[in-house]
């Protein structure tokens, strides 16, 4: 909480040292209520997505447009009714993507995750992991971003990630002799899984659990 409220205090501090630096060269008949009506509907919008509320982050994003269309003119709703519409979806998406317990594989085998876990949430952004040694378990959530994550054959197997993905995408690269599962929901998205070389029979060393929404799930092999 404390790194969200230092981020939104920055991209404050940012925009007002912006709007000092550029006060000459805008016309001087700006509607400064507008535009600060306009930034503080950007900065709600921000906070809630840096504080991983879907909710009050497409509210924001709703207020965000209300207060551009002051400008625009394209919008036929009003800033409150686009508000409501922007809350409303995020509670939806929230609905959609809330944790839910995690079935075992098959219904019957329970690995035990006894090695080192990694965890991530990437939002409106990209990231890369490079994951070797112990790693047993990867949670992670991609929302409008893109993650790349990189296993190697020193990796101790079975592995299971549970990752929701919405409106990006997950790749993931693992050994050309490794057996992938996938037991993934797809809503407008789809979950790839590239063909390798694995023994038969050989017992699942990368397990992927999550939802698919507007996005993908990508495996790739080395």
């Amino acid at each position: 909480m404390q790194t969200t409220k230092r981020v939104v205090a920055g991209i404050g501090l940012i925009l007002i040292a912006l709007g000092l630096a550029l006060q000459n060269y805008l016309p001087q008949n700006i509607d400064w209520w507008a535009t600060s009506w306009l930034l503080c509907a950007l900065l709600i919008a921000v906070y809630g997505f840096a504080n991983k509320s879907l909710v009050v982050g497409c509210a924001g994003v709703g207020l965000t447009l209300g207060a551009a269309d002051h400008w625009l003119h394209w919008l036929s709703l009003d800033t409150w009714s686009l508000a409501l519409i922007g809350g409303l979806f995020g509670l939806g998406l929230h609905l959609i993507i809330t944790k839910r317990p995690v079935r075992d594989w098959q219904g019957e085998t329970a690995y035990q995750h006894a090695g080192a876990s990694t965890s991530f949430d990437t939002i409106m952004s990209s990231a890369t992991h490079y994951l070797t040694g112990d790693t047993a378990l990867v949670n992670g959530d991609v929302i409008m971003g893109n993650v790349t994550l990189y296993f190697d054959q020193e990796v101790t197997t079975p592995v299971q990630i549970n990752s929701d993905v919405v409106m990006g995408n997950l790749r993931i690269f693992v050994p050309a002799d490794w057996t992938v599962v996938a037991h993934t929901d797809n809503i407008l998205g789809s979950t790839t899984i590239a063909p390798g070389r694995p023994a038969a029979g050989q017992t699942p060393q990368l397990i992927i659990k999550g939802d698919v929404i507007m996005g993908s799930i990508v495996v790739k092999r080395n």
